[in-house]
């Protein structure tokens, strides 16, 4: 198991090196901050095996740091266009609540029907 998270670490920090590669002005902005993140976790995992318990939290802030970079990139440099994700996200959970109610409304009423006519025979 551990065999199989090296080699998805090494090909994952292969997938970024070659983007960053080929990236050009924002793109290659947005990948440094990432870089950056997770090169300081690499940095810090050999440190996490001492017994120390400051190595340990070290390790977990510099876990903490892959979403920090992740928020700068975004909200710095626009990362995955956000403001698109946003109001998609928006608009589908506005439709994804219109539809609940028009089911729950459907459900009642014929509920409603249903326990309606078996009032009427008793």
């Amino acid at each position: 198991l551990s065999g199989i998270l090296l080699a998805v670490r090494v090909g994952g920090g292969g997938c970024l090196e070659a983007r960053g590669r080929r990236a050009t002005g924002l793109v290659r902005e947005q990948l440094k901050w990432l870089a950056w993140a997770g090169a300081i976790v690499v940095a810090a995992l050999p440190v996490s095996l001492l017994p120390n318990i400051i190595a340990q939290v070290a390790f977990i802030l510099a876990i903490a740091l892959i979403p920090v970079g992740v928020g700068i990139a975004v909200l710095r440099y626009r990362l995955y266009e956000i403001d698109a994700v946003i109001s998609g996200t928006l608009v589908y959970a506005v439709l994804t609540a219109i539809l609940a109610g028009l089911f729950a409304a459907l459900q009642r009423l014929l509920q409603g029907c249903v326990r309606g006519g078996d009032r009427e025979r008793v």
